[in-house]
């Protein structure tokens, strides 16, 4: 698969660098250029830069500016989402992914968000260059876009791993500030993951509602009450409308994304929606 044949291509290889990209995206022409210059002159494990993404997705990642990032900056700024979660288009120092015994884990269709978050960790420092240097194409059909049973199943046991291995990487973390921070990340994670289930259109519901309870019973050490964990711990069902319902507001009422944000109103949707379920 693809993560064994990418941690093959970092022991095999015999140059002080490794640069990973997709076979179909573009890069510029001196992208290798920009990002050697930049680890050269700052002696950071790893380099990254801005990525354009084309076609089929309004996603858009926010640009980097020209910066250093060391330790626990690095840390807060995966969990702040400021770093982009792809292996392609950075950089890295192939004697420190050695040492530090960085590999990918096979099996796994997001592989590249646990590599990242394995960089971070890591390193001592990372450069980021406000350069786009990559061109991301998104086409119809590709690993990451299609749906049918088998890869729902294979995309939902990718983010419990990842759900399950950085909630246990939380602990390595002294800082109380990270810990929160890595908290937040996982609420927000896993919700994203349900919200994403209700969008899901196959023909066998049990699937989609065996992994809606399975993300959905992970507990986190997050003692704050929000707004996430009044939603997940409804039954599918209820989860599915009531989504529904505050996707309607949002669409027909733009500005009524703050009014949603509010616990108390999102808990008087969930009492009323019980009458119609």
């Amino acid at each position: 698969g693809l993560s064994a044949a990418r941690s093959t291509g970092i022991m095999k290889a015999t140059g002080d660098f490794i640069y990973f990209m997709d076979s179909d995206d573009v890069i510029s022409y001196n992208c290798i250029e920009i990002l050697y210059n930049a680890i050269m002159q700052t002696k950071s494990e790893w380099v990254d830069a801005n990525i354009n993404v084309i076609g089929g997705s309004n996603r858009v990642l926010i640009p980097y500016k020209n910066e250093l990032s060391v330790s626990n900056e690095l840390i807060s700024d995966f969990f702040k989402g400021k770093i982009h979660l792809s292996a392609w288009n950075k950089l890295i120092d192939r004697k420190w992914l050695l040492k530090e015994k960085i590999r990918f884990i096979e099996g796994l269709i997001y592989e590249d968000l646990l590599f990242v978050f394995t960089l971070c960790k890591h390193a001592k420092s990372g450069t980021f260059v406000n350069y786009f240097t990559y061109d991301y194409i998104i086409r119809k059909g590709s690993i990451t876009t299609t749906i049918s049973e088998q890869s729902l199943k294979k995309q939902y046991d990718s983010i419990l791993y990842n759900l399950l291995t950085i909630n246990k990487c939380k602990e390595d973390f002294d800082n109380i500030e990270i810990q929160t921070l890595v908290n937040k990340w996982l609420e927000r994670y896993r919700f994203k993951s349900l919200v994403r289930l209700t969008t899901i259109d196959i023909n066998n519901d049990s699937i989609i509602i065996y992994y809606y309870k399975k993300i959905s019973s992970i507990r986190f050490e997050y003692n704050h009450f929000n707004i996430y964990e009044l939603l997940m711990k409804l039954p599918y069902s209820m989860f599915y409308i009531i989504f529904k319902i505050l996707l309607f507001f949002t669409q027909i009422f733009p500005s009524s994304k703050k009014v949603i944000n509010n616990v108390a109103f999102t808990t008087l949707i969930v009492k009323y929606s019980t009458l119609f379920i």
